[in-house]
């Protein structure tokens, strides 16, 4: 190669191969530079550095460099680009670094692109402290720009925020609009929806929970329990509200049901299984309340009439007084059961979820399994009788005695299969009402005489 011509590409190599095809490395010794112009082809510069070949393309007149150039520096893996340095001011670790003007077009940003087309599929924006951002599918030439019609997405650090961004169905080249997905800040707050969250999760629109029994726990502290609401996947499609363990890592973490919702629109508290529109089941006392109005207007009645002859049924039918049963839940006899008898068994029995509740206990077969349960029951019992709230006696009428439903048929409610539930106290009072006034007329006549 002419001497001059080295002088123009600044080489001082003074042997340089001229040849007429692109060569490999293998046919480059190390070290050495090559120029290669095939026919009808584009002229390159090739050098061979520690077993890597490297290149540039030059115009046909042999000396315009038409790619930039990449500078090598020490070790052949070690690559900088707009910097003398390695990595750039020696602050940080790079095996590869870049450099740019800050804020600019000519920043050390990097983009790529396919064959399909120029726009490029993903684009890494460094435009300076506190603006740098990952773009997939979409790129910045003075606009937020769209690189693919479907989806555009987009993580970026804007100021103090760091956001996941997106927006959808715009035309390649055509403006993005970014909708803020999720946005972190500085206090560890994060937005779903929104760009400045005001507490530890902020979200603006709508939650959708999908699990075969989804549940979310609010822990009160180390220690403390845990209140946790969860729906149900079992043939009521139960919504429950209830308390975990005091530990919420525990394996063994167990969820207590306070109240439950039914998909039927029946409300449990202290109970699952709720019968009635609103069933209060726990056994650890009665409800209060400052006052409690019951539907009594004419509207929602009809065949009225006056009721008349209730005071000799209520004389047929004395109170009775007794002491609660003490209360044992459904659920804590399954765990017993279940430690005793183990899966196979029970599920021989209660094959579902929560087939063991509703009162299914009490009507279970006669057998081994049963007699356990009683006689475990009756134990548990025995260690609670004592306590205040199962000595108390109560007074009032047993739904199911035979002389309820032989005198006051008329107080005893019922559930949707006709079994008896309890007493109706709305009846009960309109029966009592009667009959003081049937006494009262017979306290008259006596009076009178």
């Amino acid at each position: 190669m002419p001497r001059e011509d080295r002088r123009v590409l600044n080489i001082k190599q003074d042997s340089i191969n001229e040849i007429d095809y692109y060569p490999s490395s293998q046919t480059v010794a190390d070290g050495d530079m090559v120029i290669s112009h095939p026919k009808g082809k584009t002229l390159r510069l090739y050098k061979k550095l520690k077993g890597m070949l490297w290149w540039n393309d030059f115009t046909k007149d042999g000396n315009q460099i038409i790619e930039k150039n990449l500078e090598v520096k020490g070790k052949i893996n070690d690559i900088s680009m707009g910097t003398s340095a390695l990595p750039d001011g020696g602050i940080g670790f790079a095996k590869f670094a870049m450099s740019g003007t800050t804020t600019n077009a000519n920043g050390p940003h990097i983009q790529y692109t396919t064959s399909a087309d120029s726009y490029p599929v993903f684009q890494q924006l460094n435009w300076g402290h506190d603006n740098v951002s990952l773009n997939f599918d979409c790129y910045y030439d003075g606009t937020w720009r769209s690189g693919d019609a479907g989806s555009n997405f987009q993580f970026y650090k804007i100021g103090d925020i760091f956001k996941l961004m997106y927006d959808s169905g715009i035309a390649q080249g055509s403006a993005v609009t970014w909708n803020n997905g999720i946005t972190l800040n500085t206090s560890g707050q994060v937005g779903i929806g929104t760009a400045s969250p005001d507490d530890a999760l902020h979200v603006k629109g709508n939650i959708f929970i999908e699990d075969a029994s989804p549940e979310i726990t609010f822990e009160t502290g180390a220690g403390k329990y845990n209140w946790q609401i969860a729906a149900q996947e079992n043939t009521d499609q139960a919504f429950e509200i209830g308390l975990g363990s005091n530990d919420v890592d525990a394996s063994n973490d167990t969820f207590s049901p306070l109240m439950t919702f039914q998909s039927t629109g029946r409300v449990g508290i202290g109970t699952t299984a709720p019968g009635q529109p609103l069933d209060i089941n726990s056994g650890d006392g009665n409800m209060i309340a400052d006052g409690y109005d019951t539907h009594s207007l004419a509207i929602y009645k009809e065949n009225i009439e006056d009721a008349s002859g209730y005071l000799n049924k209520v004389i047929s039918c004395p109170a009775q007084q007794w002491n609660r049963k003490p209360f044992i839940s459904a659920n804590k006899i399954k765990e017993a059961a279940l430690d005793e008898f183990g899966e196979d068994v029970w599920n021989g029995y209660f094959p579902e979820e929560n087939s063991h509740k509703n009162k299914a206990l009490y009507s279970m077969p006669e057998g081994d399994l049963k007699t356990w349960i009683d006689n475990w029951c009756e134990a548990e019992r025995v260690k609670v009788r004592g306590e205040a709230k199962w000595q108390k006696k109560r007074l009032g009428l047993v739904a199911d005695a035979e002389l309820t439903a032989e005198h006051l048929p008329e107080v005893i409610a019922i559930n949707d299969d006709g079994e008896p539930t309890g007493i109706d106290t709305m009846t009960y009072i309109g029966i009592l009402h009667n009959a003081i006034q049937e006494l009262s007329a017979k306290v008259t006549v006596l009076e009178n005489k």
